[in-house]
């Protein structure tokens, strides 16, 4: 299976939890009035995630976000008691959901998310479209005549179509870190 991790920050948890080392989330959310917790899909994903799985790399915020590279999951998810370092607003909870990852590779050159919604728009819109899954689960949405991210879509799922999209531009890993270049996957 082939994920996308859309990671904002820069701490992502920080040490052993930092990004490119783990996947990670709270196991639940709070509700608007936070009176009760809920799960969340792209959340709970990463109980799905099994060693060996691919996981794309989105990082950055607004016109900067961009494809950045790939790794694969050392572990099978999970829910741990462990905390990360530096949990953020995510602070609250007793245990989360984590997945150990090893071997990133970063690309040469990001796939800039705006270039990729752009050159990409309307066999993007067709995809969507064509989706028969519910929910979407995918971390990108066509509203109000754009693409955008969906908010709150940290780990969703990359079907080998959605992947042959976003690795078009015939992007190869970076070698020049003394990182081999990886027959498998991707």
């Amino acid at each position: 299976m082939i994920w996308i991790e859309m990671s904002r920050d820069n701490i992502h948890g920080g040490g052993e939890w930092g990004f490119t080392k783990c996947l990670w989330s709270p196991t639940y959310k709070f509700c608007s009035n936070k009176s009760r917790k809920i799960s969340w899909l792209y959340w709970n994903n990463i109980l799905n995630v099994r060693q060996g799985d691919i996981v794309l790399h989105l990082r950055g915020k607004k016109h900067l976000a961009s494809f950045v590279g790939y790794s694969i999951a050392a572990t099978d998810g999970h829910e741990t008691l462990e905390r990360p370092p530096q949990g953020g607003k995510w602070n609250y909870t007793t245990s989360y959901f984590r997945v150990l990852l090893k071997d990133y590779h970063p690309f040469k050159t990001p796939i800039l998310l705006d270039d990729f919604f752009s050159i990409h728009k309307n066999e993007l819109i067709k995809y969507l479209k064509e989706l028969t899954e519910i929910p979407i689960n995918r971390f990108f949405v066509h509203q109000n005549g754009r693409l955008q991210c969906l908010n709150g879509a940290y780990l969703s799922k990359c079907d080998k179509k959605l992947l042959s999209l976003i690795l078009r531009e015939n992007n190869e890993p970076d070698t020049s870190s003394g990182v081999k270049k990886s027959n498998s996957c991707i």
